[in-house]
């Protein structure tokens, strides 16, 4: 009996997938599965980095560094020191509580900043710039000054 063609066809784009990402066929699949994974609001405090609430929080949900790295499109090696200072800045664990998320997805665009993409996303779902800055617990001068980045992009 002969193989079913997309079985076949999914068996080596997970071979390629393997290689090219140096990781195993149950990694990517639990990754497919988490794409769909939602940030909560709650998450950004006065005390980390917007990548450093985001790292934190992944982390705390059970996503190994490799996998916050492909989610993120992100090296490895950069996000486990982000992991280690969002730690020691904020050893609790993060807050989770709130019921408005947003789309890790949105963070694999490269060409913005993780603050960038996440001021952007917002904007665009309509949020007020004051409204952000209260999300993110942000000053609302650095929330319009990274909008003006945004804009020259």
């Amino acid at each position: 009996m002969s193989e079913n063609p997309l079985f076949k066809e999914i068996k080596q784009d997970l071979k390629r997938l393997e290689k090219k990402y140096d990781l195993n066929a149950k990694e990517i699949l639990n990754i497919i599965g988490k794409e769909t994974t939602k940030i909560p609001f709650s998450i950004f405090n006065m005390r980390l980095g917007s990548l450093e609430g985001i790292v934190k929080y992944l982390d705390e949900n059970g996503f190994s560094l490799k996998e916050i790295s492909y989610l993120l499109n992100r090296e490895v090696k950069p996000l486990r020191t982000t992991l280690g200072r969002a730690n020691r800045k904020y050893p609790w664990e993060l807050d989770k509580s709130s019921k408005k998320t947003i789309p890790i997805s949105i963070f694999q665009n490269k060409k913005l900043s993780v603050l960038e993409n996440l001021i952007s996303h917002l904007h665009k779902k309509g949020f007020t710039l004051t409204e952000i800055s209260g999300i993110l617990k942000r000053d609302y001068q650095t929330i319009w000054t990274v909008m003006q980045r945004i804009k020259k992009k």
